[in-house]
């Protein structure tokens, strides 16, 4: 083979990796359609008895004071957007921002992140407390050593790609994304002292909680398009042989 031919289909065989493994990356950010914060009031039987779904804040563990005795948790979820043909998500990182935290006893546990691969619910619903579909991430959001206020929030941000996966994966055509953040062993004791942490909610205009996908979707040919890559490469490749004929 010339040197002109060999020219022609290594370029030929660059223009069809290229094809092949090219991909396009795109990021998108939801905001959550459901923020609210369900509550067990004492004494605590396990299941929630109302909600509150303002949307300006949510929280989790335990409000103890003159007037209100309870146990809390806090709900967001998110409708993920259709995943094109070929489309996978790459990262998916839920972010978070720590309002308040208020260590009343000295012995805070720290704030779990839960996940649910069930409940697909978009509605404001006093069951998230107790829907036993959630099972812990093992991630933390928050710890009773963070110093966050409402004008000075603290930014949690958790890698939550498997969890998001497996909703695309069990949800079908409509996919939701549902999180529960709660104090794990926590009880609750009649002492006047809380023992929680707050979050912003779908509300605030600076602070919501986002969760914040990156995909790609890779650039595969129609066989088609193969079928005429093939035939020009095959007609690159008979020009450059006539040629040599000809020389000859």
């Amino acid at each position: 083979m010339n040197t002109t031919t060999t020219r022609i289909t290594c370029a030929a065989s660059a223009v069809a990796a290229f094809l092949v493994f090219s991909s396009i990356t795109r990021a998108a950010t939801i905001v959550p359609v459901v923020t609210l914060t369900a509550y067990d009031n004492a004494p605590i039987s396990g299941n929630a008895d109302n909600h509150n779904a303002s949307g300006d804040n949510v929280s989790a563990g335990e409000l103890d004071d003159s007037s209100i005795n309870r146990l809390e948790r806090a709900t967001m979820v998110f409708s993920m957007p259709t995943l094109a043909v070929g489309e996978t998500v790459v990262s998916a990182t839920l972010n978070i921002y720590v309002r308040t935290v208020t260590n009343g006893s000295g012995s805070l546990p720290d704030a779990v992140l839960y996940d649910s691969q069930t409940q697909n619910r978009t509605t404001n619903n006093t069951t998230f407390y107790e829907d036993a579909s959630y099972t812990s991430t093992g991630l933390s959001v928050a710890n009773a050593s963070m110093t966050a206020s409402s004008s000075a929030p603290v930014l949690v941000s958790l890698d939550v790609t498997s969890w998001v996966n497996s909703d695309y994966q069990l949800d079908g055509s409509s996919v939701v994304s549902s999180f529960r953040i709660q104090v794990d062993g926590q009880g609750f004791v009649d002492d006047d002292k809380s023992n929680r942490y707050t979050f912003f909610g779908m509300n605030s205009t600076s602070y919501a909680p986002q969760l914040v996908l990156t995909t790609t979707t890779s650039a595969i040919p129609e066989p088609g398009t193969f079928a005429m890559l093939a035939g020009g490469v095959g007609m690159m490749v008979a020009v450059g042989s006539r040629r040599r004929a000809f020389k000859r």
